[in-house]
């Protein structure tokens, strides 16, 4: 486990003696002021008084523990205005109950605590108040808490070994154990999307992505969130098993975007039109609809880009089934040729010529998993995918969906096809570009195979358009 942030709260912190550094009874407390704090004497070079030697024996014996980075408050009410405005979370609080007159009721303070934040709470009492507290934690209200809140007593020469002792037993409890890995993954997800759409005025992000309101900027960036968490530099380092990380993400990634739509973001967009720049254009697009695993990541998944010998592809495998391409699939990777648009793709020329007036015909979309107007079902364009840095665009046909049968790999001992785990390391030379991101993904895929069943009945007449439509607009007379 990393190193545990541990946060003290208790009046008797003596940074009002400081004189050499700016700081206050409301101040964030680092540890090296606590360090500080323990080089305080009086004119006699004796120790200074800190109103709590119990306090200050604890805080000198934990100091140069390296499994903490401590810090501390002189009062709750700072914590927590600290807490909100920075952000800031610890994995354990040591938690003074006198901690002065002034203060809230302490057992609010406490519960406050508990519900509002997952860390460890160590109740620091005095031996006049043990009783008290027990039996105060003791009631209904701090029940689903009992596991995360405990007593050290102020006087005990051993504090910091019973503290260390109750942070053995709650190790591994899932928010002590995963908390610091989540959060760090979800700031590093968070914090590339703000890079990127820093890169542009509110009204340009309406304006190049379409986003009108409040619900659209949340659900963008909810969408990206889903595709970043986890991923790459952000990549949760855990030892359960994929199955257990991917089920576990899913969790936290909808309980995520359900937060986020319940913000309040106030109006961003002033209505003005920018000129528009299509070098972002392109890179904002090609961010919001792609995202890029590391290459250390091998595993293939529905929506991989996939390049060999210049050919580029689409995968549309389940990724239920892809993981055990030979035990569920016998070995047979579905795709969908991508040609890319260039005059020299004589394929592709080929391809529009069997249409009428190829060269010809009106090639917009409304969205990305809409056909293109005036083509048959199933032809479809995959914009600005990032190549070497420069943005490419494709188009690919429903109908054109085929297959790469992947090579039999020699097994290990004891290994069966039906369990053999599919890899890039497997995959006969074929290079992941990129991968198509949610919301994209699942209706373009949904799309190709509508376009390939091609469900349908004969056509009515004119005659019979012609009654239904007038029978309609009756309504409107």
């Amino acid at each position: 486990m990393s190193k545990l942030s541990l946060c003290i709260l208790d009046d008797k912190i003596p940074v009002a003696q400081l004189t050499d550094i700016e700081v206050d009874d409301t101040s964030y407390i680092d540890g090296n002021v606590l360090r500080h704090c323990l080089t305080l004497k009086n004119e006699d070079e004796s120790i200074s008084d800190w109103g709590d030697i119990n306090l200050r024996n604890f805080i000198n014996t934990i100091k140069d523990n390296n499994d903490y980075i401590i810090s501390g408050f002189t009062n709750h009410s700072n914590f927590f205005n600290y807490i909100e405005d920075v952000l800031f979370s610890p994995d354990i609080v040591v938690f003074d109950w006198d901690i002065g007159i002034n203060e809230q009721d302490p057992s609010d303070n406490l519960l406050r605590l508990l519900s509002s934040t997952y860390c460890l709470v160590a109740i620091f009492t005095g031996e006049d108040t043990e009783e008290g507290v027990s039996q105060e934690i003791s009631k209904p209200e701090f029940k689903d808490y009992d596991h995360r809140c405990f007593l050290i007593k102020k006087q005990d020469d051993n504090s910091v070994d019973t503290l260390k002792a109750k942070i053995k037993e709650r190790e591994k409890d899932f928010s002590f154990e995963f908390g610091n890995k989540f959060r760090k993954a979800s700031l590093s997800a968070l914090n590339e999307i703000l890079v990127e759409l820093g890169k542009v005025t509110s009204d340009e992000l309406n304006h190049y992505f379409n986003i009108e309101d409040e619900n659209d900027l949340r659900g963008f960036v909810a969408e990206k969130y889903n595709a970043l968490f986890g991923l790459g530099k952000n990549k949760l380092l855990l030892s359960k098993g994929h199955k257990w990380v991917d089920s576990l993400m899913h969790v936290v990634r909808k309980k995520f975007e359900r937060q986020l739509s319940s913000l309040n973001v106030a109006s961003l967009f002033k209505g003005n039109k920018p000129d528009i720049n299509y070098n972002i254009l392109e890179k904002l697009w090609s961010y919001r609809l792609y995202h890029k695993y590391p290459d250390s990541d091998k595993s293939v998944r529905k929506g991989d880009i996939v390049c060999k010998d210049e050919q580029f592809y689409l995968i549309i495998n389940s990724d239920c089934h892809l993981p055990y391409v030979w035990g569920k699939n016998l070995g047979f990777v579905n795709v969908i040729p991508l040609e890319i648009v260039d005059s020299t793709n004589k394929n592709l020329e080929e391809i529009l010529s069997l249409t009428p007036n190829g060269n010809k015909r009106d090639y917009k979309q409304s969205s990305f998993s809409e056909k293109m107007q005036s083509f048959p079902d199933g032809a479809f364009c995959m914009p600005f995918v990032p190549i070497n840095e420069i943005f490419k665009t494709f188009l690919f046909f429903a109908k054109n969906l085929t297959y790469i049968q992947v090579t039999k790999p020699a097994l290990n001992q004891n290994e069966t096809f039906k369990k053999k785990i599919f890899t890039y390391d497997h995959f006969d030379g074929y290079m992941r570009i990129c991968t198509l991101s949610e919301p994209f993904l699942t209706p373009i895929v949904s799309n190709i195979l509508l376009a390939i069943a091609g469900h349908g009945c004969p056509d009515y007449s004119n005659a019979t358009k012609t009654l239904l439509d007038n029978n309609i607009k009756k309504i409107f007379v």
